[in-house]
């Protein structure tokens, strides 16, 4: 199942099952994400427009597995992601767990996984103020070390993935400062300061008009309600109780677990 839609001139949403996906039409087809296996499977059966480049917004299973799949259609695709995760994917235990990851996930949902990187190619570098096209990237450490942003200046739309948080179909945002609690508020308040007219999140949600400056405030409220929580006691199994809900239950327990374990290390830094 997958929802297609127009955003704006130039940006097009393409949401399958948990993940979205986005495709800008600049000066090439730029591709922002890459997701899970079966989510790009999904993608691919339904789009009409070939990704000159596929950005990588950062290096967790669920934005990353994705490429294999999308290599074996468009094996001349570029691929781009900021330079720390061209560490990472040398890595051949990271690449492991993350195919573990990808199969528990896609099982859960009841859809294929079929994740192979041996095709992987070069990943094109990206740092702060890159330019592709017309577009920016924009660094927003926080929830990893390697996240990024895309940005249009001309039609005030920021793709964000996971910086904002998770935002569960219940209406619950679920805070993601795996990598610092500090550089997480930072980079909520840089792209509140970008005052988009649009926020494409990496799942679920996407913000238009008032609600891009309502749900920054939202996130950084959240970010600091647990993190406050979190200092006055609240117990790992509470806290796994409390965001093990909704869409997050396709995850891996395991994931899930760890997910809690950084939440509750970065909160008492």
């Amino acid at each position: 199942m997958i929802k297609i839609e127009k955003l704006s001139h130039s940006l097009k949403l393409y949401q399958t099952e948990l993940i979205n996906y986005f495709l800008v039409r600049d000066e090439i087809n730029i591709l922002f994400d890459a997701g899970t296996s079966c989510s790009a499977l999904d993608l691919i059966s339904n789009l009409n427009e070939k990704p000159d480049m596929v950005l990588i917004s950062h290096a967790h299973f669920d934005h990353f597995t994705g490429i294999s799949a999308i290599h074996e259609l468009y094996p001349d695709v570029e691929v781009g992601a900021h330079e720390n995760v061209l560490k990472l994917i040398k890595n051949e235990k990271v690449l492991k767990i993350w195919s573990k990851e990808d199969r528990e996930f896609c099982a859960n949902l009841k859809m294929v996984s079929r994740t192979n990187f041996d095709n992987l190619k070069d990943i094109k570098p990206l740092r702060n103020g890159s330019k592709i096209g017309n577009l920016e990237i924009i660094e927003v450490p926080g929830h990893s070390p390697d996240s990024i942003s895309l940005y249009s200046d001309e039609e005030r739309f920021v793709l964000v993935s996971d910086s904002l948080g998770y935002h569960l179909s219940s209406g619950k945002n679920v805070p993601m400062y795996f990598y610092s609690f500090k550089d997480y508020i930072k980079s909520i308040e840089k792209i509140r300061s970008l005052d988009p007219k649009l926020i494409g999140m990496g799942h679920n949600r996407i913000l238009k008009g008032d609600e891009c400056e309502n749900y920054t405030e939202l996130a950084i409220r959240e970010a600091f309600n647990l993190k406050e929580s979190i200092e006055r006691g609240l117990t790992e199994e509470e806290l796994l109780n409390s965001i093990y809900i909704d869409e997050l239950r396709y995850y891996p327990e395991s994931t899930i677990k760890t997910v809690v374990k950084l939440l509750i290390k970065r909160s008492l830094e």
